[in-house]
């Protein structure tokens, strides 16, 4: 019914957009539709821009996360910098640091690499030594037949 008087008045979708109540007011177009017209175009406008604000907030979510992985992967490169620098420093002083190995019960096992010595070792007396403790934790046994790998008798 108004497509003619919107063609003659050269009105695209822009422009109608940008349309007031006086606008259509002074096109002829009745109150009820008038009212109608207002009233889509104010809540199109509105979700247009709760759209906008939805998309610059995900823009500036996603720049937040972005920023935040940059500067937790600057404090674990700081990070392994530092203890690289400490384990330098350590083993100029002779210091050994001592690494953890998790098992499937979830106990740390540590790791050490001790120098080799210079003699070999054929016993061990392990008098009151938590040896039994450490094996039975790592999953072993102490038999007859348990044997260290560079130790034949222990006693």
């Amino acid at each position: 019914e108004f497509v003619e008087k919107f063609e003659t008045e050269k009105i695209d979708l822009e422009s109608f957009q940008l349309m007031g109540s006086d606008d259509f007011k002074e096109l002829g177009v009745p109150m009820g539709p008038r009212k109608k017209l207002i009233t889509y175009l104010r809540e199109h406008n509105d979700s247009q821009e709760a759209y906008k604000r939805q998309i610059a907030e995900a823009e500036s979510r996603k720049k937040a996360a972005i920023a935040a992985r940059e500067e937790r992967d600057l404090h674990r490169e700081q990070a392994k910098e530092a203890e690289a620098s400490s384990a330098a420093r350590d083993a100029a002083q002779g210091i050994h640091r001592i690494a953890f190995q998790h098992t499937v019960a979830g106990i740390g096992q540590p790791v050490i690499r001790y120098p080799q010595l210079s003699f070999n070792v054929k016993s061990l007396y392990c008098l009151g030594s938590p040896i039994a403790m450490f094996v039975t934790v790592r999953g072993g046994s102490l038999g007859p037949d348990f044997q260290l790998p560079t130790c034949t008798n222990i006693l």
